[in-house]
């Protein structure tokens, strides 16, 4: 069977997406669109769904429309506007690209893009990866389940291509100008209180753009041959055993890739995850770090495995508290310091809140925990009363109202008494052990 490949096109009215999908259409591809309000922008949002709809009917192209709250989804899940709207709109354009049955979106960044990307990500201390540029062509895999029945055993991937990042934005004003192409103006895009309008417009005019696409071109190649070397170090049932030789530079590099394999991505890895692997891996007892989305890293004797799946210690953990003294728990991720400060005579919450000394990430009087404290996972039916708040609280449901991920609930140390009362979840404090006025010993959590 011939695979027949069909582009959806994300429009939203700019003269870069319709500029794209002019010229699609214009070259005989197999072209639908998809068009999401961002519910960002009130009136104008809506006249830009209009004029896509009447681009579209003109070209004979089918066209998908959808309203999402993306200020709602913003302040509910923690993120920027920027954020909310661009992982708002692509799980929007994935869903559309299944429901037809593309195989390709295709989106209109262009080289003025790319360039804005590269310096928003190195100033936010991006790595190769960051600055090697948007990625021309981006995979994203999908279930069989998600795939039309027509279209099965023909293709479980789909490729987000950008076919105008190599052209500037000025040639794509002129390309609409010679076809007299209409087009809608995005005012927020003047608005620099968002971080991508500050860099294009105060920023981006002062420096050469040119040099920096070169830049970024070279950067993309020798991050290219370095994806090459650490994908060399792996094998199918984990790495090379020369892996530990390599530099920690190449190592996070190798530790991505296998991370990546597992995975199928890389979304929620962060550096210190890297950093917490490469801080266990000089040790000759067996350790096992859990990961976001499921994934284990676990080493033994110098070996290192990454896998998906649950981790054996995941289910429980229980470990006594070095007081004073510095542990780690490897289920975690994390290293735990314990300090012991004693005061002569009492003194007042506002002395105490004020000394940097004795404040850190958590204090409590070591008087009403007691000696026996000990470090566990959470267990169904933990109840603590979180400073600040009124009466018992499940732990179950603070985790949900601090929108904790099942990982992050994994993860989190539970500090308790000896009878098996929290003392703190994370941080955050039980108020039963507070410091208070006639405190004398403090126990230091750092």
């Amino acid at each position: 069977m011939t695979f027949n490949p069909k582009i959806l096109v994300a429009v939203s009215g700019g003269p870069d997406s319709t500029a794209l999908l002019h010229f699609l259409k214009h070259q005989g591809f197999d072209v639908a669109a998809a068009h999401l309000n961002h519910k960002i922008r009130g009136s104008d949002a809506e006249r830009d769904a209009l004029f896509v709809k009447q681009l579209c009917k003109e070209m004979r192209i089918l066209l998908i429309v959808q309203e999402t709250d993306v200020p709602s989804y913003s302040k509910k899940n923690k993120l920027s506007m920027e954020d909310a709207a661009r992982f708002c709109r692509y799980k929007f354009l994935e869903k559309t690209a299944n429901r037809l049955g593309c195989n390709i979106i295709a989106v209109g960044h262009n080289a003025d893009d790319n360039v804005e990307t590269f310096l928003m990500n190195l100033i936010r201390g991006a790595g190769l990866r960051g600055l090697s540029g948007i990625p021309p062509l981006r995979e994203i895999p999908i279930s069989k389940s998600q795939i039309p029945k027509k279209l099965q055993n023909t293709n479980s991937k789909i490729v987000i291509a950008r076919p105008l990042l190599n052209i500037w934005r000025k040639d794509i004003l002129k390309y609409c100008k010679k076809h007299k192409l209409k087009y809608r103006i995005d005012k927020t895009n003047f608005d620099t209180k968002y971080f991508r309008n500050m860099i294009r417009h105060k920023v981006v005019p002062k420096i050469d753009k040119e040099k920096i696409s070169a830049l970024i071109k070279k950067i993309s190649e020798q991050h290219s041959l370095i994806k090459k070397i650490a994908a060399s170090e792996l094998e199918p049932n984990g790495l090379r055993s020369g892996f530990l030789n390599l530099p920690d530079f190449l190592k996070s590099h190798v530790i991505r890739a296998a991370i990546e394999k597992a995975k199928g991505n890389l979304v929620d890895i962060e550096a210190i995850h890297i950093r917490n692997i490469l801080d266990q891996l000089g040790k000759t007892e067996s350790w096992t770090l859990n990961l976001p989305d499921g994934i284990i890293a676990s080493g033994n004797r110098g070996k290192l495995t990454i896998s998906k799946g649950i981790s054996k210690k995941q289910a429980g953990f229980k470990y006594k508290l070095k007081v004073p003294g510095m542990m780690e728990i490897p289920e975690c991720g994390v290293k735990i310091e314990t300090r012991l400060i004693n005061i002569s005579k009492p003194v007042s919450n506002k002395v105490i809140f004020r000394s940097r000394e004795v404040y850190s990430r958590a204090v409590f009087d070591y008087s009403k925990t007691g000696k026996g404290l000990y470090v566990r996972n959470w267990k169904h039916g933990d109840r603590f009363k979180p400073l600040g708040m009124k009466g018992t609280k499940k732990l179950s449901d603070y985790f949900i109202d601090q929108k904790y991920s099942l990982e992050e609930k994994n993860i989190t140390p539970i500090i308790v008494t000896s009878k098996d009362q929290i003392v703190c979840v994370g941080a955050r404090i039980d108020k039963r052990f507070k410091i208070d006025s006639a405190t004398k010993t403090f126990l230091n959590l750092l």
